[in-house]
């Protein structure tokens, strides 16, 4: 599968378990665009995403260059679907948290299994993460929304972010839901708690960022921006797995 199975995984652990209804389907449209820089000795050209995504009903469809990721919270389900190799690979919402078989640690002999076990340990070592989310006073319109600004700091164990978010409650979407989004996808992380305390002091929809991270001395410039945020009926099929594509067992994380 095209999608790396880690990032996807970690990244949609209870994404869209949500509580109560979504009157409406939403769709969402964002452009991330990161600076290029160098890095021991490997020049990274300047990238750029366009993320897409539904909300439904408990139901939930994300797009970017990676691929697709369905979401059924009603079946407790998580879809990554290949579109070039029409396949699709299913992950249950038990074992996420579970990292053992999250690296599928339980389908490996003694032998494997324990070192990979060492090397989840490390793994886990290297994502603790901890946050400051500053509000301002500070004000300005952006697309034409009201938005308010918010001081983000993050620390992780080789790279720490510095954000400035533009916020805005005009934009007419289901803010729970979407809040349940972005803080869920540091759920599985340690000192994610924390966090996510943090995070919840943002009220509203970010309409735009720019940021800073630095990795081990290199400082990378990020944007993101808010293309569309609307409602509207979804088209036929979105949270549906398309007819036709072949159900793939996962592999172990790292395994491609």
């Amino acid at each position: 599968m095209k999608i790396p199975k880690f990032i996807v995984i970690i990244g949609l652990i209870a994404v869209f378990i949500f509580s109560g209804s979504v009157l409406a389907d939403t769709y969402i449209e964002m452009v991330t665009h990161t600076d290029g820089f160098q890095m021991m000795g490997q020049e990274q050209p300047p990238q750029y995403d366009t993320i897409a995504m539904w909300l439904g009903d408990g139901v939930a469809r994300s797009y970017n260059k990676e691929g697709s990721i369905l979401i059924d919270s009603k079946k407790e389900m998580i879809y990554l679907i290949d579109d070039d190799k029409k396949a699709y690979n299913e992950v249950s919402f038990d074992i996420l948290g579970d990292m053992k078989k999250m690296m599928g640690l339980d389908q490996m002999e003694a032998e494997e299994a324990e070192m990979m076990e060492q090397q989840m340990q490390m793994m886990m070592a290297m994502m603790q993460i901890s946050a400051t989310v500053t509000p301002t006073d500070e004000t300005r319109e952006i697309k034409g929304y009201n938005c308010k600004k918010y001081l983000v700091n993050m620390q992780l164990s080789m790279a720490n972010v510095k954000a400035d978010y533009w916020v805005s409650k005009d934009i007419d979407i289901n803010y729970d839901a979407f809040k349940k989004l972005n803080l869920s996808k540091m759920l599985f992380m340690p000192g994610a708690d924390k966090v996510i305390d943090e995070f919840a002091k943002i009220d509203g929809f970010m309409v735009y960022s720019e940021g800073t991270t630095n990795i081990m001395g290199t400082d990378v410039k990020s944007t993101t921006e808010l293309i569309k945020a609307e409602n509207k009926n979804a088209p036929a099929g979105t949270f549906e797995i398309p007819k036709g594509y072949k159900k793939e067992v996962l592999k172990p994380m790292g395994e491609e």
